[in-house]
């Protein structure tokens, strides 16, 4: 590591915990490479197949949920009997990854598929009604249903802006927040607060949504599995910030699992 002055480094005058010899301190120990690393692959991933549309095309098509998809050969298979096969399971993460990124998060996703009115199929700005068979689509505005002839001129370029919501509904059945590695290995792995902080905001995001989705099912076990588990992320979090966390951010975590102050 190369030495960084006091006067060079981000915590100088600001930071107790950083040392003249260029130690790095609890706040900064690392830039989130890893989380760039993973958006990086999912493009890529995306790219590969043509998009996002492509994507979801894929996805949809899976004739028995297979595992593996050729590009070359656009043809499904239930193993990776060559190397060169796509894993469905990851494409669906670049899908999930691309969403997250558009509409701000989890959440934001979770909101619309709540506030979507009745009979609606797409997003896109407006909620839009899609009838495939008549070509004709309505939008949800200012509490009605109106024609969408005005604002897009054809039914294919509706379509093709327009996003599912099917395809928004299965991002919160399936998304896998990015999961720190090594966090009990030796001190050459370790991670910034901000990216510690925020992977375990999006830990408990996610088993959330799964203990609700479990509780619209009546599945009470399953509920309380995932309630424990966003416990346990949140033990973990405090366990691992114990001496570098802000009172902010402790608030905001015990709000996500309802835990007493």
């Amino acid at each position: 590591m190369n030495s960084i002055t006091l006067t060079d480094h981000r915590c100088a005058d600001k930071c107790t915990d950083f040392k003249k010899n260029g130690e790095q301190c609890n706040h900064c120990i690392i830039p989130e490479s890893q989380k760039e690393s993973f958006v990086k692959n999912h493009l890529q991933l995306l790219s590969s197949v043509g998009g996002i549309k492509n994507a979801l095309s894929i996805l949809q098509d899976n004739p028995d949920s297979f595992d593996f998809y050729s590009i070359e050969k656009k043809y499904y298979y239930d193993s990776k009997v060559r190397e060169n096969l796509l894993s469905l399971v990851d494409l669906q993460q670049a899908c999930n990854s691309y969403f997250l990124e558009i509409f701000g998060g989890i959440k934001a996703i979770k909101y619309i598929i709540e506030q979507a009115p009745q009979g609606s199929t797409h997003y896109d700005r407006y909620f839009e009604k899609i009838d495939f068979r008549n070509k004709s689509i309505n939008v949800w505005v200012d509490g009605d249903w109106a024609h969408q002839e005005l604002r897009i001129p054809g039914f294919s370029k509706a379509v093709e802006t327009s996003i599912s919501l099917d395809a928004l509904r299965t991002v919160l059945e399936t998304y896998q927040p990015l999961v720190l590695d090594d966090l009990d290995s030796s001190n050459e792995v370790c991670f910034s607060y901000s990216l510690l902080t925020q992977n375990t905001i999006d830990q408990i995001e996610f088993f959330n949504n799964q203990k609700a989705i479990a509780e619209a099912d009546n599945n009470v076990k399953e509920a309380n599995s995932f309630d424990d588990q966003a416990d346990g992320a949140y033990l973990l979090w405090l366990r691992l910030t114990k001496n570098c966390r802000s009172k902010f951010d402790n608030e905001r975590l015990q709000v996500l699992v309802g835990a007493k102050s």
